[in-house]
C-alpha cells in the first residue's frame, strides 16, 4: 500500500512538473543576440557586403582519408535578399587545387549549378545547394520575414555561446551559436540531404578597413564526421567579380 501511495505521489509530481512552463535561459533575447552578432561581424560593412574573394588552403576528408588542397579559393557574390537560406543564392564558385592539379570546382551562376564537368542535373544541383548554402540565414536574420528563437546555451570549441534558431521565410531552420564574450559567430548548423551539417568558425581577423570580420579557420561536419578543415588566409571584400567566372566550363 505504501509503495502504491509513493508511486501515486511521484506520478502526480511529474504531471505537475510537466505542466509548468520551462524558464528560458537567462540573458539577452534572440533578437538582441543576433543584433550584437551583426555589429561584432562588422555591422553594415559585413551585412551589406557585395562580394568576397577568399583564398587559403584546406584538408578535405572522405571516408576518413584526407586530401590536402594547397590552393583553395572561393568567390562569392552575396544575395541582396533571401527567401530561403538552404538553397542557391547570389553567385558562388569554389575551386580546390593540389600542386596546380584541379581537385574539383563547384559553382552557381545565379541560375545553374556546375562542377568541373559542366552543369549539374536539377536533382543533384538541388541536393548540392541544400547541403552547402546556409550561412546567409545569419546575415539576413534581422530582416522582415525571419523569426528568431532563443535555444539552450552551450559551448563551441571551448567558447561559451548563446544559441539561436533562425527560421527563414520559407520555413528553413538554421541553428546559430554566438560567442558570449566577442559576439562573433562560432557555429551554424542545419539539416541537409547528407545529414546534420555543422560549421565551426575560429581565428577571426578584420578583412578590410570597414570592419568586415573574416573567420580564418572553418571546420565542416556532416552527422558529426569531419569533412573539411579550411584555413582562409586572405579575404578581399567588394571586388568586381565578372559573371563569366561563375560559369566555369565557359570561363576555363
Amino acid at each position: 500500500m505504501n509503495i502504491l501511495r509513493s508511486l501515486s505521489i511521484l506520478g502526480l509530481t511529474a504531471l505537475l512538473f510537466l505542466s509548468q512552463p520551462i524558464a528560458g535561459e537567462p540573458g539577452p533575447d534572440a533578437r538582441t543576440i543576433m543584433r550584437q552578432a551583426t555589429e561584432a561581424s562588422g555591422g553594415d560593412a559585413w551585412r551589406l557586403a557585395k562580394t568576397n574573394l577568399m583564398t587559403g588552403n584546406a584538408t578535405l576528408y572522405r571516408d576518413g582519408r584526407g586530401v590536402y588542397a594547397d590552393r583553395y579559393e572561393m568567390r562569392r557574390i552575396y544575395p541582396r535578399q533571401l527567401s530561403a537560406a538552404h538553397t542557391s543564392s547570389g553567385k558562388f564558385r569554389l575551386d580546390a587545387y593540389t600542386k596546380d592539379t584541379l581537385l574539383f570546382t563547384m559553382s552557381f551562376d545565379g541560375e545553374r549549378m556546375y562542377n568541373q564537368n559542366g552543369p549539374l542535373p536539377d536533382e543533384q544541383a538541388s541536393e548540392t545547394a541544400a547541403s552547402n548554402f546556409g550561412f546567409s540565414a545569419v546575415r539576413f536574420a534581422l530582416d522582415e520575414g525571419f523569426s528568431l528563437a532563443r535555444m539552450a546555451d552551450d559551448q563551441v570549441a571551448g567558447h561559451p555561446a548563446y544559441f539561436v534558431q533562425v527560421t527563414d521565410p520559407g520555413g528553413g531552420k538554421t541553428l546559430v551559436a554566438v560567442d558570449k564574450q566577442s559576439w562573433l559567430i562560432r557555429s551554424v548548423g542545419w539539416q541537409t540531404p547528407r545529414g546534420w551539417h555543422v560549421r565551426i568558425y575560429d581565428n577571426y581577423y578584420q578583412a578590410n578597413e570597414a570592419g568586415f570580420m573574416q573567420p580564418g579557420h572553418v571546420r565542416l561536419y556532416y552527422d558529426g564526421v569531419k569533412t573539411g578543415d579550411i584555413d582562409w588566409t586572405g579575404a578581399e571584400i567588394n571586388l568586381e567579380l565578372p559573371d563569366a567566372l561563375f560559369q566555369p566550363v565557359k570561363a576555363d
